[in-house]
Parts: C-alpha cells; sequence; structure tokens
C-alpha cells in the first residue's frame, strides 16, 4: 500500500491530471497507524512509520489541513531527531 501511494505521488504529470487518490489512501494509512491498538510501526520509531508520516504531512498541506499536518511532520521531526542523536530540533 505504501508503495502504491509513493508511486501515484511521484508521476510527473501536472497537477490537475496527477491522480490524488495517494492523499487518501496515506492520510488514512497514517490515521490507522497512529491509532491501532496493535503494535505496529511508530511514527517516530521505525524509517517506514516516519515515511508514512511525511508523506502525510505532505498530503495534509495540499488538502489545507494544517493542524494534521504539523502533527505528522512532527512524528516525521521526532524521528529524525532520534537517529542524528537530538541534533535536529522543532
Amino acid at each position: 500500500e505504501l508503495q502504491a501511494c509513493q508511486t501515484l505521488r511521484q508521476l510527473q504529470l501536472p497537477k490537475e491530471v496527477r491522480p490524488q487518490s495517494w492523499m487518501s489512501d496515506i492520510v488514512d494509512l497514517h490515521r490507522d497507524m497512529v491509532t491501532a491498538t496493535a503494535p505496529v510501526l511508530a511514527t517516530d520509531g521505525h524509517w517506514i512509520g516516519a515515511d508514512v508520516a511525511g508523506m502525510a504531512a505532505e498530503a495534509h498541506l495540499w488538502r489545507r489541513e494544517f493542524k494534521e499536518a504539523a502533527v505528522a511532520a512532527k512524528s516525521r521531526l521526532d524521528y529524525v531527531s532520534k537517529v542524528m542523536g537530538g541534533a535536529v530540533t522543532w
């Protein structure tokens, strides 16, 4: 599912004709990862979860959902900060 979203997002087509389904798909995937009760990849603790959070932040921005974009971007930043030993700050 992540790979399909990445492929649709990276199509080199004008915005007007580019498939926008990747936005809904990635936002749904990110929401599922954040709200899951069973163990899943943490959006701030694993590179795949952080990648999903980064793409969700972009999708939220395109959809003008700024608060949700900030939350997703913070998850991505938290992961990068952990990997870089706290060298990156918000």
